[in-house]
């Protein structure tokens, strides 16, 4: 489903926590004109668990439920407020509507991960069951409930037209425990699959990394076919856009990513520059907005019930820069996490979130901020996301692999394929490089000026990779046959047990076609034309992410590059790191429409800087301080 209006206004949502309780038209009414009034753009409805256990809560799903989630749609569309809610309560999917039957399963049985402190916490219905998310009949069945309860709001919102445009049903982080992931028929689709039984390897998988590869592999297509594709269906025959965080999910992250109306990134759990999965799925998918889950733990994760660290006394400028960061790895829209329903006059605080609402430590700054992020977040959505190299993503190589060193572990990152620590070769970053994976490769195609992916075309592929499987490799000699420039910086062996009998030959073959380094498709032999030039060159480049805007009256590059003190923003955040980001300058040579251009990047303190090189090669900065000082 498309929708060109949702966002549009670059205006950041906010996830809003409802505690389970007897909520109150009245106090729905009150915080949704204090959302108004400080410049957000929407809301997110989250349920989550009672507040107070002494709470007496609504019916989860009931009729006065229902009422109280339509009420909220209206009284968004009233004011022109984006309204988004949760599909479900608490995360993963689950609760007392999936029965055993539709239940999470490893091969020697039922699950023993439970859904717990959800909303129904408060009528005595927990722990419920985590639904099959390899089973897209148990999704459905989880759906209609869902979705039937919810349908009124979805009708009511869009009774009228607005300028928020459509809706969204989303679906946070993956989170359901991957250990032994099972379902019923999977033995025997794998033997179809990989020619072989993975049972006798069940109990000592992680000693087996080819096995441990195949078995990945299949639970990871299962994801994408049987939950994240059929969730995105699911969503708009219901009228709803879905918004959908992939990570965490064992399963190619570019392609579950691709499938959504609405990826979602998510930070400082995640550091900002993971967002460059979801934000180089969008570009190949054709996806305008890229959302993230902004600020979540800012300064370190306390289990619940908290509080976090530093919370409640959050550093606007420490907001604001990672908020920079975020823009300059692809994200458009920002979704702060979050604010929590106030019930009349009794403050309350979600364990996990920087504190938003008028008690906020930065409540005076919110106004400028939303206001700053908007402004930003409307020209990065402008035109398309713009790159001179695709990369593709090691996938493989985690499969193979166990968990994660201790020292690398987060209360996020368990394992390699959550690619949490995936970061562009450095050669590659001057080209404004993609993420791409064997979705895209399988359906890839040469054209003059390079490879099409989807919905872009980039000059050149490029593989830094210890292992690739056969139809990867297939996928890349084909391209290699028609003409497209390919990097292959190692000699890549095959992941899984059972190697196919022409996997060397083809192999060689590929490797014979292709270039071993960047080098020789900038330098090549014999003084010919470069086929490949930088987009931007510099010592020590800051994060950028780059838009063009093409139309009747303007053909330009848009960069937006962070401070460059955010390049070491990991999580946790040190509490008041925006301080380092002290003013500083960069010459940096922009190599656009033909012509290098060298330019001065000055930056001031805490402040990012927007850059527009136009086809007639004028250029334009507009530093970030500037943007948000005019911010109102």
């Amino acid at each position: 489903m498309n929708d060109t209006r949702y966002g549009a206004s670059g205006r950041p949502y906010t996830r809003w926590w409802w505690f389970a309780d007897r909520i109150q038209e009245e106090d729905i009414d009150r915080q949704l004109d204090w959302v108004s009034t400080v410049g957000f753009g929407g809301v997110e409805v989250a349920f989550v668990y009672p507040y107070d256990e002494s709470d007496t809560a609504d019916a989860f799903l009931g009729d006065r439920f229902r009422d109280l989630v339509a009420h909220t749609a209206v009284s968004c569309r009233q004011r022109d407020l984006g309204f988004d809610v949760t599909f479900g309560t608490l995360w993963p999917f689950g609760g007392s509507m999936v029965a055993e039957s539709d239940a999470s399963r490893t091969w020697n049985g039922l699950s023993e991960q439970r859904l717990r402190r959800s909303w129904e916490s408060a009528e005595g219905k927990e722990p419920g069951f985590i639904l099959n998310h390899l089973d897209r009949t148990a999704l459905k069945r989880y759906a209609d409930d869902l979705g039937a309860a919810l349908q009124p709001a979805v009708d009511r919102y869009r009774s009228q037209d607005t300028a928020a445009g459509t809706p969204c049903f989303f679906l946070d982080s993956w989170e359901v425990h991957t250990e032994g992931l099972w379902t019923d028929g999977f033995g025997e689709a794998f033997e179809r699959r990989f020619g072989y039984r993975i049972e006798p390897f069940l109990e000592a998988l992680d000693d087996t990394p080819d096995v441990l590869h195949d078995y990945r592999k299949l639970i990871g297509e299962y994801a994408l076919e049987e939950f994240y594709r059929p969730y995105t269906t699911l969503c708009n025959a219901r009228g709803a856009l879905a918004r959908v965080q992939c990570h965490g999910a064992p399963t190619d992250l570019i392609a579950a990513y691709s499938v959504a109306d609405v990826p979602e990134s998510e930070a400082i759990l995640f550091d900002a520059g993971f967002s460059q999965i979801a934000a180089s799925a969008a570009a190949q998918s054709g996806a305008r907005v890229v959302s993230a889950e902004a600020f979540t733990c800012l300064y370190g994760w306390e289990r619940w019930p908290g509080p976090g660290q530093h919370q409640g006394e959050e550093k606007w400028e420490d907001i604001r820069l990672l908020g920079d960061a975020l823009l300059a790895n692809g994200v458009n829209l920002l979704v702060w996490h979050g604010m929590p329903f106030q019930r009349g006059d009794r403050p309350q605080a979600f364990y996990a979130s920087v504190h938003v609402g008028p008690d906020s430590a930065f409540a005076a700054e919110l106004p400028r901020l939303n206001a700053y992020f908007s402004r930003v977040s409307r020209l990065m959505q402008e035109g398309s996301s713009y790159s001179r190299l695709a990369v593709y993503v090691p996938l493989e190589d985690t499969l193979r692999q166990g968990e994660l060193p201790d020292e690398l572990k987060r209360p996020s990152a368990k394992y390699p394929w959550e690619m949490h620590y995936l970061h562009f070769p450095e050669e590659t970053c001057g080209f404004r490089p993609f993420w791409t994976s064997a979705c895209m490769l399988r359906d890839a195609v040469v054209v003059p000026q390079g490879v099409r992916l989807g919905q872009i075309t980039v000059p050149a592929l490029y593989c830094d990779a210890a292992y690739l499987d056969a139809e990867t490799l297939g996928a890349m000699l084909r391209l290699a046959r028609d003409g497209a420039p390919i990097v292959v910086t190692r000699v890549p062996a095959y992941p899984g047990h059972a190697e196919p009998d022409d996997y060397q030959s083809l192999r060689e073959q590929l490797l014979s076609l292709a270039h071993k380094d960047l080098t020789e498709l900038r330098k090549p032999a014999g003084g010919g034309e470069a086929v490949l030039q930088p987009l931007i060159s510099a010592r020590d480049l800051p994060e950028y992410w780059v838009r063009r805007v093409q139309n009747a009256e303007q053909d330009i590059l848009r960069f937006w590059f962070a401070h460059p003190a955010s390049r070491e923003i990991h999580y946790p955040v040190p509490y008041d790191y925006a301080s380092t980001a002290q003013p500083c300058a960069m010459d940096v040579q922009v190599f656009a429409y033909n012509q290098t251009l060298p330019i001065k990047l000055e930056f001031r303190q805490n402040s990012g800087i927007l850059l527009e090189v136009s086809a007639s090669g004028i250029h334009r900065v507009l530093h970030g301080e500037d943007l948000f000082s005019r911010a109102v």
